[in-house]
């Protein structure tokens, strides 16, 4: 169940509730109106942040869905798995649009470059995969944890006079920052 507060009041506004295992990941649209979901339960839920309600429900992956991502033009959602993949939805027609593969082990989290042509991933296989938007295979491997990485961070914005920076955290307790001249 996830809830909603009210940060002022400090009260709970109203409970989220229809996934039947924990929730791992969560995702506000740009809208500001809708959040995602995933969770445990292999599912991802939209929900409607005003009444409360879940708008629908997208399946696809085999195993609980551990971190999420929208586009900002928030037209894609971007969905990863311990099943080992990345799926690529449509949020207006609710289709799974793509299903990449790449790491060897659970993919534990995705995030987005605010150019969105580019987007990380992270995993247990102890690796960062940096892909293209518009290509099925990652363009490179980041390793240097010696742990699995739970979390891939981008920047919101990026100044076109410095490097990239992607921030990694691993299960070895370490925070890896990483600088390129693109993603």
């Amino acid at each position: 169940m996830i809830h909603v507060w009210d940060l002022q009041r400090h009260q709970i506004l109203r409970t989220l509730e229809g996934h039947v295992h924990w929730v791992l990941s969560l995702v506000p649209h740009p809208n500001g109106k809708w959040l995602f979901s995933g969770s445990r339960d292999r599912t991802i839920r939209c929900w409607n942040l005003v009444s409360g309600t879940c708008e629908y429900t997208l399946s696809g992956h085999s195993s609980e869905v551990t971190g999420l991502a929208i586009n900002a033009q928030g037209d894609r959602l971007f969905s990863s798995s311990g099943d080992q993949t990345i799926g690529i939805w449509d949020i207006h027609t609710r289709k799974r649009l793509q299903t990449l593969q790449g790491h060897t082990g659970a993919v534990n989290s995705v995030a987005i470059h605010p150019s969105d042509h580019e987007f990380a991933s992270g995993s247990t296989d102890k690796t960062i995969k940096l892909w293209r938007m518009d290509a099925d295979t990652p363009y490179a491997t980041l390793s240097g944890h010696a742990g699995w990485v739970w979390t891939v961070t981008l920047p919101r914005h990026v100044s076109p006079n410095r490097p990239l920076t992607l921030a990694s955290g691993s299960w070895d307790g370490t925070i890896n920052i990483w600088q390129a001249d693109s993603c």
